[in-house]
C-alpha cells in the first residue's frame, strides 16, 4: 500500500459537503488530481450515494438548444449501467415508455442500448432484451389506448411549458421516464442519487450557461406540494437529490465575464444554482507531503533539502495527474533499494600522489550518492538542484555532505573561487579538527576502526557534524557555491 495516496480526510471533508449541499461545485484546475479523488469520493461513499455521470464535453457539434435531449440520453445511458434497476420486473411500463423515447427523438438508439446491454451489463437476464422487442409492438396498442387529459386551464397552461423540448420546465414524457426511474433506484436501494456533470469548464460556453440555467430554474412538475417543499431545499430535476457541476470554478467565472462583461453580477447569477462556495480541491499539497514522506532524509534536519527534492519531482511531472499515473515509478526512484551506486573506500588523497596518510576513509555508499541517484532518477542536474539562493539551504547542504568534505581539499580544484581555504587534521577520538587562516573548528564524527594493527590505525568515517562551521559567518568563506557543485560531481562519478 505504500504506493496509494492517501486521501481519507479529504474524502471525509469533500462527505460533509455533499450532505450540506443539495446543489455543489467541484473546483479543481485541470491536472490537480480531480479524476483521482472522484474515484476515490465514488468508491468510498458507495454505500450513501449512487453516482450518475455524464459528460457534455462531447456535446461540443450539438445545437444549443438540444443539449438537454443528449443529456437526457446519456442519464439514460449511465442508469442501465448501474445494477440498481432490476430488468427481469414484470412491470413492462419502463420498455414501452423506453421506446417511447426513442421513437419520439427520431434517434437511432435500439441498437446502442441493446448491444450496450448485452456486450457491458452481465448480470442482466438475457429476456430483458426480448422485452425490449416485444413491447414494440404492444407500445403501438398502449399508445391508442392512453389518452391525456388536462382538468382544468391551469393544469392545461403548465403542461405547455412541461411539454416544450429543451424548455426550461420541459418535462415531457422521457423527463417522466428517468424521474421515474430516478425515483425507483433510491426506494430499492437506500441510497441518494447524485448527477456528476464532468468539465464544465471545458464546454461550448453557450452550453454551460443553458446547462447552469436550466438546473436553477427547474422545480419538478410533480413536486410542488407544500410537504415536499417543506425541507427546505430547492428540488431538483428529475428527482436528483444532488447536482454536482466539476470544473475549475475561475474559468467559469472568467467565461461568464467575457460574455456579459465585467461589471455583470456573476455571484448572483451563480447562486441561483448553488448558494455554497465551491468545493476547491488540489491533490498538490497531498501528493507533495506523500513525496516529502517518501524521501530518505531527516526531514527535521535537511528540511529545505527534501522541499527542495519535493519541488523539483512537481516541476518534472508538471501537474497532479501525471505524478498519479507514474506514482509506482516515483515509490521506485525514491527506494533506497534502488540505488545504483559502485561501492569503494575512498582515502583522502592528491591526483598527483594518491594516498597522502591521513588516517581515515569513507564510503562511496552514503546519503551525498543516495541524493545524486534520486536526482539521476528523475533527471535532475546538479545545477538545477543547485540554483536556489535561500541560505538554509546551504547551510543544511553543508551539514548533509558531512563527512564527504574530506575528500573535498584533495581535489584537484583549478578555479581561484572554489579553491580549498581549509585542511582537516586526523581522526582522534571520534573528532576532526577543521583549520583555516589562524582559525580552527572541531568536528564530532563516528569512527569506526578497521584495522588491529596498535600502529597502524585507520577509521571509517560514518558521518561528521558541520553545525560549528555550517552556521558560522565563515560558511561562504569556507563553501562557495562551487564547492557544493564540485563535490557533488565528484561523488556523481560512482552512480551508474
Amino acid at each position: 500500500m505504500n504506493d496509494i495516496i492517501p486521501i481519507d480526510s479529504e474524502v471525509t471533508t469533500f462527505s460533509e459537503y455533499l450532505n450540506n449541499n443539495c446543489r455543489g461545485i467541484l473546483s479543481a484546475r485541470f491536472g490537480d488530481g480531480k479524476s483521482f479523488f472522484l474515484n476515490e469520493v465514488k468508491k468510498q461513499l458507495s454505500d450513501k450515494y449512487l453516482f450518475l455521470t455524464i459528460y457534455p464535453i462531447n456535446y461540443q457539434v450539438a445545437e444549443n438548444k438540444d443539449i438537454f435531449e443528449y443529456i437526457k440520453r446519456d442519464i439514460l445511458l449511465q442508469i442501465l449501467m448501474t445494477s440498481e434497476i432490476d430488468f427481469s420486473d414484470e412491470k413492462y411500463g419502463f420498455s414501452l415508455r423506453l421506446w417511447g423515447f426513442f421513437n419520439q427523438n427520431g434517434k437511432d438508439l435500439v441498437s446502442d442500448i441493446v448491444s450496450l446491454v448485452a456486450s457491458s451489463l452481465a448480470n442482466i437476464p438475457q429476456d430483458a432484451i426480448k422485452v425490449f422487442r416485444d413491447n414494440i409492438a404492444k407500445f403501438k396498442n398502449f399508445s391508442k389506448e392512453v389518452g391525456h387529459s388536462q382538468s382544468d386551464s391551469i393544469e392545461s397552461y403548465l403542461d405547455e411549458f412541461a411539454s416544450q423540448k429543451g424548455g426550461i420546465y420541459e418535462f415531457d414524457p422521457i423527463s417522466r421516464i428517468i424521474y421515474q426511474l430516478i425515483t425507483d433506484i433510491k426506494e430499492n436501494s437506500g441510497k441518494q442519487v447524485i448527477l456528476v456533470i464532468e468539465d464544465m469548464d471545458r464546454i461550448d460556453p453557450a452550453h454551460i450557461f443553458r446547462i447552469l440555467n436550466v438546473f436553477s430554474a427547474h422545480w419538478d412538475m410533480q413536486d410542488y406540494s407544500e410537504q415536499k417543499l417543506a425541507h427546505g431545499n430547492p428540488l431538483n430535476k428529475y428527482n436528483f437529490d444532488k447536482i454536482l457541476l466539476v470544473c475549475h470554478f475561475q474559468n467559469i467565472k472568467n467565461i461568464f465575464h467575457h460574455l456579459y462583461g465585467e461589471r455583470t453580477d456573476f455571484t448572483g447569477y451563480i447562486h441561483k444554482f448553488s448558494s455554497s462556495t465551491p468545493y476547491e480541491y488540489s491533490l498538490n499539497d497531498v501528493i507533495e507531503e506523500w513525496i516529502l514522506q517518501k524521501i530518505p532524509f531527516s526531514k527535521d534536519t535537511f528540511s529545505a533539502i527534501c522541499e527542495r527534492l519535493v519541488d523539483l519531482i512537481m516541476q518534472k511531472y508538471e501537474n497532479c495527474e501525471n505524478i498519479i499515473t507514474n506514482i509506482r515509478h516515483i515509490t521506485h526512484f525514491l527506494n533506497q533499494s534502488n540505488y545504483n551506486i559502485r561501492k569503494e573506500n575512498i582515502p583522502p588523497y592528491s591526483w598527483q600522489n594518491g594516498h597522502n596518510g591521513f588516517n581515515y576513509f569513507i564510503s562511496t555508499y552514503n546519503q551525498v550518492t543516495h541524493l545524486l541517484c534520486i536526482l539521476e532518477n528523475f533527471e535532475i542536474s546538479i545545477d538545477e538542484f543547485l540554483d536556489s539562493q535561500a541560505d538554509p539551504f546551504y547551510r543544511q547542504l553543508c551539514q548533509f555532505i558531512g563527512q564527504c568534505w574530506l575528500i573535498y581539499p584533495q581535489l584537484n580544484i583549478d578555479s581561484n573561487s572554489s579553491k580549498c581555504k581549509f585542511r582537516f587534521s586526523n581522526c582522534i577520538n571520534n573528532s576532526i579538527s577543521c583549520e583555516w587562516s589562524g582559525y580552527q573548528a572541531t568536528l564530532p564524527c563516528k569512527s569506526t576502526k578497521v584495522d588491529t594493527n596498535p600502529i597502524l590505525q585507520r577509521f571509517e568515517i560514518k558521518w561528521m557534524q558541520m553545525d560549528s562551521i555550517s552556521h558560522s559567518s565563515y560558511l561562504k568563506e569556507l563553501f562557495p557555491q562551487q564547492s557544493y557543485k564540485t563535490i557533488l560531481s565528484f561523488f556523481g562519478d560512482y552512480i551508474y
